[in-house]
């Protein structure tokens, strides 16, 4: 992905995939929590880690090759350009399982509180990244303000763990009808 180098994130952009996202996530959230009851949530524990540490693996592979000078290489050490992708779909698997642990443990449907729970794990992550300089220290993100890059991520990783969530229920309904067809 190829920036203009004078490119420059605002707040107003923020903002406003922040509100796109939210409404993606007022369809998909209820859904999931409509579509994926208890009982299937609960049988979902190791394909939603297996999912988790794939897709996080993945996404931070994605970013890194398209934002490490722009943006990573002023918040991480070079050293660790390529150990973060793993290391970081593995801290999100360990996440993901005790999302889907609490999850069962919260009054209401378990899908609404593990995506709800991914939001709040956006807030975390980001203002520890705020707290690292990730809106000083790029030129891409100076000026940004600290508040819309710590409140927008709770909508983006909703819709990130809205995406692991369906794609663990696929990928258990194949396992599943693979055992079936097997025995």
């Amino acid at each position: 992905m190829t920036l203009p180098p004078d490119f420059k994130v605002t707040t107003h952009m923020l903002w406003l995939g922040g509100l796109i996202l939210a409404l993606m996530d007022a369809g998909l959230v209820p859904l999931l929590a409509w579509r994926i009851k208890p009982v299937a949530f609960r049988q979902l524990k190791w394909a939603m880690v297996a999912t988790t540490a794939v897709f996080w693996s993945t996404l931070w592979m994605w970013a890194l090759s398209n934002f490490w000078d722009s943006v990573y290489s002023y918040i991480f050490p070079g050293w660790a350009r390529h150990l973060i992708p793993p290391a970081y779909g593995l801290l999100f698997a360990g996440a993901g399982l005790a999302f889907w642990w609490l999850a069962l443990r919260l009054p209401g449907p378990p899908a609404l509180g593990f995506c709800l729970l991914g939001g709040l794990w956006g807030f975390v992550t980001h203002s520890w990244a705020v707290y690292l300089g990730i809106v000083d220290k790029p030129p891409m993100l100076q000026g940004v303000d600290p508040l819309a890059a710590m409140v927008v991520p709770i909508f983006e990783f909703m819709f990130y763990w809205c995406i692991v969530l369906s794609i663990a229920c696929l990928l258990s309904r194949v396992l599943q009808s693979r055992r079936h067809y097997v025995n």
